[in-house]
């Protein structure tokens, strides 16, 4: 019986990532379009200084996107969570450049669903730094698991 436990948890920060990928297709679309206009900015460098030339000006808490990567999934929701602190320089950036990808940002729905995507990511974000590290039990694990399950319901 407790073997069944144990095994259940085995790999959890993985499957999280695994799971990410079966997410609804609606809000996988917003988190690939959220990807193509971070790295419409970031692989360019004049791109990425004008940017935080705008951010300057606008005088906003920060001054540029933060790089996404299918290696670094970890991080997603940070990224996010800074696309969408930054949504309206974003946008006017993208108006400026005469972007085809603008029209997301005047998107309420979509900025509705990257706010969702930026929050859950945050919070499997969370929990994976919960999960790690030295002196961890998997009884520990086991309870910050199911806390996170029953916080996920409500």
């Amino acid at each position: 019986m407790a073997g069944n436990n144990l095994l259940s948890t085995h790999c959890y920060i993985h499957r999280q990532n695994l799971a990410s990928k079966k997410m609804a297709p609606e809000l996988n679309e917003v988190l690939s379009q959220s990807v193509k206009i971070i790295n419409y900015i970031k692989t360019s460098a004049l791109n990425t200084r004008l940017l935080k030339a705008l951010c300057n000006e606008t005088g906003s808490d920060h001054q540029n996107l933060l790089s996404h990567s299918e290696v670094h999934w970890l991080s997603r929701g940070e990224v996010l969570r800074r696309l969408y602190e930054l949504r309206k320089e974003v946008e006017l950036f993208l108006i400026d450049k005469k972007s085809d990808l603008s029209h997301y940002s005047q998107d309420k729905k979509w900025v509705a669903s990257l706010a969702y995507l930026s929050d859950i990511f945050s919070y499997i974000n969370e929990l994976n730094l919960k999960l790690q590290g030295p002196e961890k039990t998997i009884f520990n694990d086991w309870n910050k698991i199911e806390s996170f399950k029953k916080k996920l319901k409500l």
